[in-house]
């Protein structure tokens, strides 16, 4: 927000609050085999057909929740770490830049959502849970390139991952700096999906 400012820009990024929790072990055969992903695909037909944007409350695209807060879909994710915990997270629920506050009740839905795969996670202590922010770009897709159509020679962004910036900022990083570096764009599609 403060470089935004010092540039008089607005940036379509909004925060979002992600939710995440973790059980006690489970025991052998209690668990996923081979330490798979359990992915719940009911946000991904959600989005296939609706929207969560919002350009009226600042609510971004594919977050799970209204600015206030009733629930549109559910959305989950989970692992078994290799020490026997089960670690799940999914809400998406837009927030001020500052909180980190854990809704109990979202919690709560959230391991009702992963007990209807792995029913199991029910009866097991939950040893703690935890929010993080992503910042969501309106459309849902990062804002990645150069601003100088706007007037800013040589000012550059990469942000509004949302909640694949662990996946795509890396290959996002390495794309702008060989633009950077070279002064080539990157290929019509990429420059289509990441155009700032």
């Amino acid at each position: 927000p403060q470089a935004a400012a010092s540039l008089k820009l607005t940036i379509p990024v909004s925060p979002v609050k992600g939710q995440m929790w973790v059980t006690e072990e489970l025991l052998e055969g209690e668990g996923l085999q081979n330490n798979r992903i359990l992915y719940l695909a009911e946000a991904g037909e959600y989005f296939a057909t609706h929207t969560s944007r919002s350009d009226a409350t600042g609510v971004p695209a594919k977050v799970t929740h209204t600015k206030s807060g009733k629930r549109l879909t559910r959305h989950g994710y989970g692992k078994q770490m290799v020490d026997g915990r089960f670690a799940f997270g999914g809400d998406r629920v837009p927030c001020e830049g500052d909180d980190y506050t854990v809704d109990e009740a979202g919690i709560v839905a959230s391991v009702a959502h992963a007990a209807e795969l792995l029913p199991v996670v029910k009866d097991k202590n939950l040893l703690g849970s935890w929010t993080g922010i992503m910042g969501f770009s309106k459309d849902g897709r990062p804002l990645v390139g150069h601003l100088e159509p706007l007037g800013l020679a040589g000012v550059w962004v990469a942000m509004g991952f949302g909640p694949h910036g662990v996946m795509e900022g890396p290959g996002a990083a390495e794309v702008l700096a060989d633009w950077m570096c070279t002064g080539e764009a990157p290929g019509p599609s990429l420059m289509e999906y990441f155009d700032p």
